[in-house]
């Protein structure tokens, strides 16, 4: 667990940026902190693997004062992974995975296998790809080589700032949906910054909301969209928010029993404003819904999106 206990941070001949921050990221979970620019957002995730003190209070990770901690030792049980990734262009993709557990003294044999095992794991064929250079790379690219390079010495904490930012957007997409089966496989705590809403909503178990210096909001996705806390919390989510929750529900959340005149197909699994945008693009007419099997469970129509929370399953993992 990482936890931050009325942590203030105040930079020199200015107003706190943070000011008495409480909040605990579960163990096992994924808690993304959203706000608008100059919220505080990656000066509280600094704060842990002490890249920046705080004014006051106290950081912890897995029961212990941050502050107490050699931060050599801190930072190699804490991945990191930033916008720019900062690989080291005069070492192969594989070199640059390797590089903490190398610094560590994993044998080289373990440490090659554990790099491989990554990479293959973020969608880059090691034959293809490990002996290749950074430039050799197209950003997408880059950035899951920065991925597999946090996440080789087995990290039980992970932390991303904007990791995806300044990816195109069908690129940033993928890894979103590759992200989110990493973190189902890998079951590690992490901390994610991002300003973006949709982002968080897609990939985040819980949403801190950082605003004037401290909190505005935190709790799940769903509840954050439904019942923003406060005016702050409402115009920062935006008038768009009550589709937002689309995201976090299938095709299966609203589908009907099948009816024999629905025209056009939509898979169960998919994520339901996929299924909706498929729905406005046959012209609103109802399609039916498909299993992986290619069994027909059931259909679709516009209406059933209008049905409100209660009528619905519990919004499970996003798709």
């Amino acid at each position: 667990m990482i936890e931050f206990r009325e942590v203030t941070k105040q930079f020199a001949g200015g107003p706190p940026v943070l000011s008495g921050i409480t909040l605990a990221v579960p163990e096992g979970e994924l808690v993304v902190l959203i706000g608008p620019s100059g919220s505080g957002k990656s000066t509280l995730m600094r704060l842990v693997n002490r890249l920046i003190e705080p004014t006051s209070g106290s950081v912890w990770v897995d029961g212990r004062d941050v502050a107490e901690v050699d931060v050599v030792e801190l930072r190699r049980n804490i991945g990191y992974v930033i916008q720019s990734v900062g690989l080291f262009p005069h070492l192969t993709v594989a070199q640059n995975v390797e590089l903490v557990p190398s610094i560590t003294g994993v044998p080289a044999a373990q440490r090659r296998r554990r790099a491989e095992e990554l990479l293959a794991l973020m969608g880059l064929e090691p034959a293809a790809y490990a002996e290749r250079y950074p430039r050799q790379l197209s950003g997408g690219q880059q950035q899951r080589v920065g991925i597999a390079r946090a996440l080789a010495a087995d990290p039980a904490y992970l932390l991303m700032d904007e990791p995806f930012s300044a990816l195109d957007p069908i690129t940033r997409e993928g890894l979103q949906d590759q992200f989110i089966q990493l973190k189902r496989d890998l079951g590690q705590t992490i901390l994610f910054v991002t300003h973006d809403v949709e982002e968080a909503v897609r990939l985040g178990d819980r949403i801190c909301l950082l605003g004037d210096g401290v909190i505005q909001q935190f709790g799940p996705p769903d509840e954050l969209l439904h019942r923003p806390a406060n005016g702050f919390a409402a115009s920062f989510l935006g008038d768009s928010r009550e589709l937002l929750r689309l995201v976090l529900r299938t095709a299966a959340d609203y589908m009907r029993p099948p009816d024999p005149a629905a025209r056009g197909q939509v898979g169960l699994d998919w994520p339901a404003d996929r299924a909706l945008s498929a729905l406005l693009g046959d012209g609103g007419a109802a399609m039916q819904v498909v299993a992986p099997s290619g069994e027909v469970v059931g259909s679709l129509r516009l209406s059933d999106f209008a049905r409100s929370p209660a009528e619905l399953q519990p919004a499970g993992p996003p798709a």
